[in-house]
């Protein structure tokens, strides 16, 4: 397309995607050569704009319970940006998010809130709407997920998150390897799978293992107008964690890129 202390586990919060329900185009383009490479690198860098986002913003970042709740990455407390860790509505930024929150012991029995000596489990139903933005990039954004995190208790040494989310994005942004500007409308389904985290969580405390697989269908745009649909295609961005900053990230056509979890700054490789 832009976390510490064991009573307070915080994951990294990932996600994006698709069903592009209502466009019309079963037959998406197919490009090949120069065309498809600006794909995957237009792709990939949509994802990690997302992803960079979620590393401050999203709803995901700020959902785990505790006394001094922390947005992942080392961002600002919760507290700083108004939210406390009971709160089921709010905004960050210019995102509206509304929540479901269930905690779980470690025979499965649903607790009335977290605890972080016996709470081993929590699973989160959320909806965001609103606008996401940063020098290079503006998106109109929706999105409605669920996720489910294990580790949650003082006790246990690492975080463990699988999730799936559904968003819909109409992107302005430059492009990473070229000049100019590119509109997007895309909509996509996002799978994070064994997303592993190591506590205490820290702004360096990346993911260990794990993916995250982005199925995505764009419509690119001749402007800023929804309607002005030049070119369809369907793409996949896989994003393996590696315990670094910087994961591995295959799109297809085999394109690889490495992808920076905090700024999204995307590099080929």
């Amino acid at each position: 397309m832009t976390s510490p202390r064991p009573q307070l586990p915080v994951l990294l919060a990932l996600a994006v995607a698709v069903s592009l329900a209502g466009c019309g185009k079963d037959s998406p383009t197919q490009p090949s050569g120069t065309a498809a490479q600006q794909d995957a690198d237009d792709a990939t860098q949509q994802v990690a704009f997302l992803m960079a986002q979620d590393n401050g913003t999203s709803l995901e970042s700020q959902a785990t319970p505790g006394q001094s709740m922390t947005a992942s990455r080392g961002t600002a407390p919760m507290s700083a940006q108004g939210v406390a860790s009971t709160d089921t509505t709010f905004t960050i930024g210019s995102v509206t998010w509304t929540i479901t929150r269930s905690f779980f012991n470690a025979i499965g029995t649903e607790q009335a809130s977290y605890n972080p000596l016996t709470t081993v489990r929590m699973t989160l139903g959320s909806r965001g709407v609103g606008n996401i933005a940063t020098a290079a990039d503006t998106a109109s954004y929706g999105t409605t997920g669920s996720l489910a995190i294990t580790g949650l208790s003082a006790a246990q040494d690492t975080l463990t998150t699988n999730a799936a989310r559904n968003d819909t994005l109409q992107v302005s942004f430059a492009p990473r390897f070229r000049g100019g500007r590119i509109y997007t409308y895309l909509e996509g389904a996002e799978l994070v799978e064994n997303m592993v985290q190591l506590k205490p969580l820290t702004s360096t405390s990346w993911p260990l293992s794990g993916t995250a697989t982005w199925t995505l269908k764009v419509d690119r745009l001749g402007s800023n107008n929804r309607g002005d649909v030049s070119r369809h295609f369907n793409v996949t961005v896989v994003v393996t964690f590696n315990g670094t900053q910087t994961p591995d990230v295959t799109t297809t056509g085999g394109y690889r890129y490495k992808m920076n979890l905090k700024t999204g700054l995307v590099v080929r490789s």
